[in-house]
């Protein structure tokens, strides 16, 4: 699926981004757990997200990090994309809702696990802002003080099929590194 979030003024103005996905073919679908699931008409699934203080939006003081630490695409600069920092901090957050109890089948625990060991989410960390350090360094916290942590990113790496020289364990061992590394760095 494709997440996205929206940093919108007010709720008219989120109605028209909404309206745009309407004219693309997608179809919102209203009985979904999150109410901004559109469905494409390949049967793709696009969460939306909006970030802000107005009716509509999340609120959520991670949503807003996100969009702050947003990166713009060169070929189009209207658009942005989610930060290393800005994933890890929306999947932590998300997975905090609704994964936590089950670490193994979480879906948002396996994007985590990928993002801790895929890209250099630790220098993104290094050149945030005080306050986004501080944030990082809470979510690595309360992830690694998640009973079964370890045998849910074991599990996702395993499912991944992983090429050697890299195996579930020495993946696993990374990602746990990382996360321990984001906390010093925020200190």
């Amino acid at each position: 699926d494709v997440d996205a979030v929206s940093a919108a003024a007010s709720y008219t103005r989120s109605a028209r981004i909404e309206q745009h996905i309407r004219d693309a073919g997608y179809r919102h679908d209203t009985a979904a757990r999150h109410r901004g699931r559109w469905i494409s008409p390949s049967g793709e699934i696009f969460d939306l997200s909006f970030a802000g203080d107005f009716s509509g939006a999340s609120g959520s003081a991670v949503d807003l990090i996100a969009n702050e630490t947003a990166q713009a695409k060169d070929d189009a600069p209207e658009i942005r994309h989610l930060s290393p920092v800005g994933l890890l901090l929306m999947k932590s957050a998300a997975f905090e809702d609704r994964g936590r109890k089950q670490p193994s089948d979480s879906r948002d625990l396996a994007d985590i696990a990928v993002l801790l060991v895929g890209c250099d989410i630790v220098a993104d960390a290094a050149a945030s802002q005080a306050e986004v350090r501080a944030e990082v360094r809470l979510r690595a916290e309360r992830l690694l003080a998640v009973p079964g942590l370890r045998s849910g990113l074991l599990r996702h790496f395993a499912d991944r099929r992983p090429i050697p020289p890299d195996d579930p364990d020495s993946l696993c061992a990374e990602a746990e590194a990382m996360l321990e590394r984001l906390i010093q760095l925020a200190t």
